[in-house]
This record gives C-alpha cells, structure tokens and sequence, in this order.
C-alpha cells in the first residue's frame, strides 16, 4: 500500500472522515471485491489529491463491480454509486474510476456555467448545447470533460475513448481542480 492510501485509511478509522473536516469518504457495495476495494481506495485518494478545490465533493460515493455490465462503467447518481464491470486491468479500472467520479462531482459539486463555457470552447464544442447531451458519447461536453479529467488525474489518456483533449482546456481542468 501506499503512503495516501495509509493516510487514508488511517483518517477512516480515526472516524475523521465526513465530519466536516474536509476528509471524503469512499463506500463500497457488498459485490466489491478486496482487490477492487484496494484499488479503487488508491485511486480515490489520488483523485483527491489531484483536485484539492473538489476533493471535499468526493464524500459518500460509493463503489461497486458487476461482471455483467453493458458499459466499461457506469454512475447513478441518485444513489451516488459507481458500478464498474470486471474483471478488468488495474489500468483500465483506474481510468473508469476516475472518470466515474468525474461524472459524481458533476452531480455533488458541479462546475460553474463559466468553467462549462470555457472548457466547451477550448474544445471547439458548441456551448449553446446541453452539458449532458451530444450526437455521440464522444461529442457529449461532460463525457469531454471526464476524459480530460482522467488525464490530468492519472496523467495518461484514455485511449479507448478516441477524445483528443486540447492544452487549453487542459488548462481549464487544471483550474477548477485547484482553485475554490
């Protein structure tokens, strides 16, 4: 384990997390198993270090696996839950993780209608259209967002999702995840 998912761990058994002190918590469903438990703790606190301006949204969300499931992952954010289908690589399970809680802080801490604008027009999107809706999964600006996300987070792309992210909305991201 690493030293942030110690620290981690040790503020959850301390009971200091969701108290108010800024610490989120991270749940998981009864068909997580230990090694998607272990990764997705690692991969929560990375998140959490990559965007101090949001790690504080973080809180509740909670992870489960499903070994059948139509997509790579999925969020439901009536219950703040993210399902992601395994088995899978760590690397892959990494990416959708991230991208999953990019959609959760969509819900729970959502961007400012300027962040949005921004971002949509440093990708050359239209920002007349609906933040959740496009002809593609591609074209959707949140899907944009979350793969953009995914790159500042783990520093790699996410090739599966063929989204070319530009330095200017790179710069966007890199913003929101900084300053409150």
């Amino acid at each position: 384990m690493t030293f942030r998912t110690l620290a981690l761990i040790a503020v959850i058994l301390a009971g200091g997390c969701g108290s108010g002190d800024g610490e989120p918590t991270l749940g998981f469903g009864s068909n997580a198993p230990g090694d998607l438990r272990q990764l997705a703790t690692e991969v929560f606190a990375t998140v959490a270090e990559a965007l101090p301006a949001r790690a504080g949204c973080l809180d509740g969300v909670v992870v489960s696996g499903a070994w059948e499931l139509e997509d790579r992952a999925r969020y439901a954010p009536e219950v703040e839950e993210i399902t992601v289908r395994i088995p899978a690589t760590a690397a892959q399970l990494e990416i959708s993780i991230v991208h999953e809680l990019t959609h959760h802080l969509e819900f729970v801490c959502p961007q400012d209608d300027d962040t949005r604008r921004e971002f949509m027009t440093a990708q050359g999107l239209d920002t007349d259209v609906d933040w959740f809706a496009g002809a593609t999964w591609e074209t959707t600006p949140s899907e944009q967002w979350a793969t953009a996300v995914v790159l500042h987070v783990l520093g790699r792309p996410d090739e599966r999702a063929r989204i070319h992210i530009g330095a200017d909305a790179m710069e966007v991201v890199a913003t929101w995840a900084t300053v409150p």
